[in-house]
């Protein structure tokens, strides 16, 4: 399963006092929950295949958790559950996108439109494409459930998700360059989707 090493776990759990601390309110955890549940599921996927290829990785710190977590934090705190929602659902787009798009052969660079390997920063595929879809639906289906959101406004927390995966497909093509890092990728991709969140 995924596990966060010390300092990783130490952010996590300084994210939920805040949040707690500041709104009382669970359901962003409960968000945030499902979200690394959804994740750790997700890493596992054809694990042998991925050590094989220098894939997977077991241990996230510090950083990865300040880079998923600044965005969708933020709103939290300001009790703002439609930029949140749309913040989350890009981060877990692009988790499902990256764990699960490696597994397609057709993978093409989302600004240059050429093919690449698997794997590379700025990649997309059909696998991958699909798959951020459906790691944005779930987000925008429990997060629907637990604030209460009509229809129309689970699907545009679903398209947030979507686009803010794609939003940092594109962060990626210019971190292959030397333009940014994975980091600043995950923030732009969850800050698209807190943004397009705001029509909720």
């Amino acid at each position: 399963m995924l596990t966060l090493d010390w300092k990783g776990v130490l952010g996590a759990l300084f994210i939920v006092v805040l949040i707690i601390g500041i709104t009382g309110d669970w359901r962003y955890i409960a968000v945030m929950v499902v979200f690394l549940l959804a994740a750790a599921y997700v890493t596992t996927i054809g694990i042998a295949y991925k050590k094989t290829h220098g894939f997977f990785e077991f241990k996230r710190g510090i950083k990865n958790v300040i880079s998923n977590g600044l965005v969708p934090v933020i709103f939290a705190i300001l009790n703002m559950p439609g930029p949140f929602l749309g913040a989350m659902a890009a981060v877990t787009a692009d988790k499902f996108a990256s764990e699960l798009g490696i597994f397609d052969k057709e993978v093409w660079d989302v600004v240059k439109r050429k093919k690449v390997d698997p794997g590379r920063d700025g990649g997309v595929s059909k696998y991958g494409l699909l798959a951020s879809l459906v790691g944005a639906a779930i987000i925008a289906l429990v997060g629907g459930f637990l604030f209460e959101l009509p229809l129309e406004k689970t699907l545009i927390i679903t398209l947030a998700g979507f686009l803010g995966s794609l939003a940092d497909s594109v962060a990626g093509h210019f971190e292959a360059q030397g333009i940014g890092t994975k980091e600043t990728s995950n923030i732009i991709g969850s800050l698209v989707g807190a943004l397009i969140g705001f029509l909720v």
